[in-house]
């Protein structure tokens, strides 16, 4: 959210000060980058935490009942998230400032099941961490996070994708990673602390 307000303040002040249009969009398109370059550090850091805690995890857990459902759910955590990088590169290639990329991305996102395809894996992936859960508070936070993301899936499906340009389903995108990353790293936080 920090990202787009700087973006849009950007617009705004170059807007009022006399410059052309062409160094207003050169100015925004560096602050994209600048913004895009600190979403992608964040979700490395965030991405590291999870594989480290995850293979502290899996050290203590073993011989564990419980060592094959944190497996499943981690498998389905990274596939998911890798998922969503490769659709967030494939958007990262398009022009931000063309307008008919907001209608490419209905087609494909909306109309040709692309959306469907990531609430599908995202909800694969809170099923296998509701199911590898150790506590009831667990269950419910899993559920909670599952909810806001993803509940009301016909009508989030238009709000996330029938309306916005590639830079705004990235960034949508980069939402539900940090989303399920978080999710991630308090199972396995819970499971680290369990089996200390």
């Amino acid at each position: 959210m920090k990202n787009i307000l700087i973006i849009l303040s950007t617009v705004f002040l170059y807007s009022c000060s006399g410059f052309s249009s062409k160094e207003i969009e050169e100015k925004v398109e560096e602050n994209v980058k600048l913004s895009e370059s600190d979403m992608v550090k964040k979700y490395n850091r965030s991405k590291d935490t999870l594989d480290l805690l995850f293979q502290n995890v899996i050290q203590s857990v073993r011989g564990s009942s419980s060592l094959n459902n944190i497996q499943k759910f981690y498998a389905k955590e990274i596939e998911t998230l890798n998922f969503i990088d490769s659709l967030r590169n494939a958007l990262g290639q398009l022009d931000k400032m063309d307008l008919n990329n907001v209608e490419n991305i209905k087609e494909n996102f909306i109309k040709n099941g692309l959306a469907d395809t990531v609430f599908y894996k995202c909800n694969e992936v809170y099923y296998l961490a509701e199911k590898a859960a150790l506590s009831l508070e667990m269950k419910n936070e899993i559920k909670k996070s599952n909810n806001n993301l993803l509940g009301n899936f016909e009508q989030k499906k238009q709000q996330y994708f029938g309306l916005n340009n590639s830079l705004g389903v990235s960034m949508i995108l980069y939402g539900f990673q940090e989303e399920l990353i978080k999710t991630g790293n308090q199972l396995l936080g819970e499971y680290e602390k369990e089996f200390k």
